[in-house]
């Protein structure tokens, strides 16, 4: 039963920050009819995280704070459960409520990890177990790491064009590279023997879209000229922001809270219940951990310790005796 209170809000990637600030808008006013509130802190293009590495920027993501009046009635734990039930209205992004415990910080209550190589199938797995979570009683705030940025351009290579015009994948690549980034054509001293860099480069008004990109024309072997939109194609995708690995494995990490009453064993056992049907591609596995894995360390360390003490006694009285 704390003062304090912290949320996250995300929108689908690639959300502007004029669309963040509305739905930021949406959780502040709901906020504003909890009497037992003292004040919030609301930041837009943020998130917030308890966890080591700390939260993210990013123009889909917001964050607030929230501190209690310390003469309030409720418990935080209380007041946190209906605030998440008001939040949920929210149909634009999705809002989080995490309740900061007291101690050292721990891990979720329910918590595991999926592991293997293809982050597609990483993404479907986790996405399924996200839904089976879900429907578990007492499983609140179900998410997971695997996160996605407001995405990249692929080109596709058109291999039978470049093949006509006599021209490889890697002049279309230090094309591009020019007039994306630049690169250095050559240096020399000047006068006062400093080095200068001499950058070739595209010029930053011409290209200001896909389209003036794919305008920009390649000369070929023969002298004539072609154009990028004949070579190669296109297609916006989106990208993981962030790829974790344990122990060598790519690997994602789904976590859950539990609602006030729920145990965070129980829902875990139904959880691995449920998942023995789902089938795993060769090579991958699910590792459960939060408060499952904490009690199983501690008894592991009770066993230890009590085998010890047993042997110490019997050292002694064979000593003494």
């Amino acid at each position: 039963n704390l003062d304090f209170i912290i949320g996250n809000v995300e929108l689908a990637p690639g959300s502007t920050k004029e669309s963040t600030a509305l739905v930021m808008a949406q959780v502040e006013e709901i906020l504003r009819t909890e009497p037992n509130i003292q004040n919030v802190v609301l930041n837009t293009g943020t998130s917030t995280s308890l966890d080591i590495g700390g939260g993210s920027s990013q123009e889909s993501l917001g964050s607030f704070s929230i501190n209690l009046h310390k003469d309030r009635e409720k418990t935080s734990q209380d007041i946190t459960d209906a605030l998440r039930a008001k939040l949920a209205h929210i149909t634009d992004g999705k809002v989080t409520l995490t309740e900061i415990s007291s101690g050292p910080p721990s891990a979720s209550p329910v918590e595991l990890r999926v592991q293997g190589q293809n982050l597609s199938d990483l993404d479907r797995i986790s996405l399924e177990i996200i839904k089976t979570l879900e429907g578990i009683e007492g499983a609140i705030d179900v998410d997971r790491n695997l996160k996605y940025s407001a995405g990249q351009f692929n080109f596709t290579l058109n291999r039978t064009a470049l093949a006509d015009y006599g021209l490889s994948a890697n002049d279309v690549a230090q094309t591009l590279r020019i007039l994306v980034f630049g690169i250095e054509a050559t240096n020399f001293l000047n006068e006062e023997g400093e080095e200068v860099s001499v950058q070739l480069e595209g010029q930053k008004d011409a290209i200001d879209s896909i389209n003036s990109l794919l305008g920009i024309s390649l000369q070929t072997p023969t002298g004539e000229t072609v154009l990028l939109q004949k070579l190669i194609t296109p297609s916006l995708e989106t990208s993981i922001d962030t790829i974790r690995h344990r122990d060598t494995k790519r690997s994602v990490s789904i976590t859950a809270n539990v609602r006030q009453g729920a145990n965070a064993n129980e829902i875990t056992t139904k959880l691995q219940e449920k998942l023995v049907s789902l089938e795993l591609p060769q090579g991958y596995d699910i590792v459960y951990g939060g408060e499952t894995q904490e009690t199983a360390e501690t008894f592991v360390q009770l066993y230890q310790s009590m085998i010890i003490a047993v042997a110490l006694i019997l050292m002694i009285m064979v000593v003494e005796f």
